[in-house]
């Protein structure tokens, strides 16, 4: 890893744990060049600090962690830029470095083309290594769907470019980077084939898990990334941060809330899960009452 002149580290101050064991990793490499770079905490900002990290549409629906991810990318693009760094890892701090990562990493590497202004240690659902498009060569491909920011380079040159096209938060920061790779040709995204590095998805600050209903965890989202997907906050509304899960919660509530209850009491039961939060019982009350709202206005529309 030699050609990577700095290594950071997005690492939040009360996750004292998380950092231990990113050096503890990076050790075992007997990687040197690493620093911790302090990210930005979402739930302890105030309202005028919130609005100067967020667009308009930010504001209102981007989650505290949404904010805080990102800001603590587009912070750390900027110290990138300032300090004249020509190639930079970052690293979120619930990473996992595959075995043999040096040797792995630094194969890939000696392929990598040279004007690239990302590039991507991490898996992609959307690429499937038997699958030809978009391919570089045996060790690279052109990103197409950026699902993750848990691990990647960037160039001096890339963090202009991201600066120029991202400065305050709407959304999830890949999310953002996604619609940026695949919307604007002046930027190069790529990505290896053979994903390096592995999040910890147990542990991810991005995820809203509803634990209900368990049976869908259990026995239906078996595959790590569709789950982590699942359960990551797509947006915040009233202080709620509402995923997918939290979706089929109000759906449930919304369709039949008799059959929800007793479901809920059922796997409670079953599954003696203490972890059930009070945001589930209220995620099916909403349901339920959308529900009535719609029977409301159903039957004024025929009178």
């Amino acid at each position: 890893m030699n050609n990577i002149e700095k290594i950071f580290i997005i690492n939040l101050d009360k996750d004292t744990e998380r950092y231990e064991s990113c050096k503890k990793q990076l050790a075992k490499y007997n990687i040197t060049n690493a620093e911790r770079f302090p990210g930005v905490n979402g739930s302890k900002l105030s309202d005028k600090e919130r609005k100067d990290m967020t667009t308009e549409l930010g504001n209102i629906v981007a989650s505290p962690s949404m904010i805080g991810c990102g800001m603590s990318h587009v912070n750390l693009w900027k110290k990138i830029i300032r300090e004249g760094i020509d190639k930079a890892l970052i690293l979120e701090d619930d990473f996992i470095l595959r075995d043999n990562f040096i040797y792995k990493f630094d194969k890939a590497f000696k392929r990598s083309p040279e004007n690239y202004d990302m590039m991507f240690l991490t898996d992609n659902l959307i690429h499937n290594k038997n699958i030809k498009f978009r391919d570089i060569n045996d060790y690279f491909y052109k990103q197409v769907f950026i699902s993750q920011t848990l691990a990647y380079i960037v160039t001096s040159e890339g963090a202009k470019k991201l600066l120029d096209n991202i400065n305050k938060i709407t959304n999830h920061i890949d999310i953002e980077l996604c619609l940026l790779a695949l919307y604007n040709s002046n930027i190069n995204v790529i990505s290896m084939k053979e994903p390096l590095v592995y999040q910890t998805y147990d542990t991810s600050n991005n995820t809203n898990d509803c634990n209900y209903p368990l049976f869908v965890d259990k026995y239906i989202l078996t595959n790590k990334d569709i789950k982590y997907f699942y359960k990551t906050t797509a947006f915040s509304i009233f202080g709620f941060n509402i995923s997918l899960n939290c979706m089929v919660v109000i759906l449930l509530g919304f369709f039949n809330i008799q059959f929800a209850l007793a479901l809920l009491i059922v796997e409670y039961l079953l599954f003696n899960d203490k972890k059930i939060k009070i945001d589930v019982v209220v995620y099916l009350l909403l349901g339920y009452l959308l529900r009535l709202i719609y029977n409301g206005i159903i039957l004024s529309t025929r009178n």
